[in-house]
């Protein structure tokens, strides 16, 4: 599915796009590869750069989709709400102290971001919605946790990654993969056109 996207990005002049997620996943697939030969003084350290990369990954396909089902309405190609789009541009209407309406950027938790993306642009592209209700999204929340922990750590213990640990992060990583080819193959509308907009 990777090599899809990258493919895609290229043919139609997004390199941008298509540099972003080849550095995302070379990253991915190097501290795969060192982790699986480390020795244990530097384990750890690799295990929490592969958080932070599946996370990386995880916020900039994330971002494609929402850029890509606002390319599709502003073609006039679907309708969205107001809140909608306020919530794909993740920003909200605020007063300021002048009485004047501006924009404030929004910060929406992880797990509820995931899946309002998903559902929309699904719902948007007319293509395949993942199963929220699968062990792939109940792993993925726990993946989720487990970012937190690390990028906020309150003790030692939450810099640590056990191998449990680890396992919940590479299943997240293949369920959130899995979901995006899966929302990404559609018949209705060539998604490509607007995924890298």
């Amino acid at each position: 599915m990777e090599e899809v996207i990258i493919t895609d990005c290229m043919k139609n002049g997004y390199s941008d796009e298509a540099t972003a997620i080849q550095i995302l996943l070379n990253d991915l697939y190097m501290l795969e590869i060192l982790i699986e030969s480390s020795d244990y003084t530097i384990e750890f350290t690799l295990k929490r750069s592969y958080t932070r990369a599946v996370f990386a990954s995880v916020e900039f396909y994330i971002s494609l989709m929402k850029r890509s089902v606002l390319a599709l309405y502003h073609d006039k190609a679907c309708n969205l709400t107001p809140l909608e789009i306020c919530t794909l541009k993740e920003n909200i209407p605020k007063i300021n102290k002048k009485g004047e309406v501006v924009s404030a950027d929004k910060f929406f938790p992880s797990k509820n971001n995931v899946r309002f993306t998903f559902l929309i642009y699904s719902k948007k592209f007319e293509s395949k919605c993942p199963d929220f209700g699968e062990e792939g999204w109940n792993l993925f929340q726990k993946a989720i946790d487990i970012r937190n922990n690390q990028t906020h750590p309150k003790s030692t213990d939450d810099l640590k990654l056990t191998d449990e640990s680890f396992a919940t992060l590479q299943a997240a990583k293949q369920w959130f993969m899995h979901s995006a080819k899966c929302v990404f193959t559609t018949e209705n509308i060539d998604h490509r056109d607007y995924l890298y907009k």
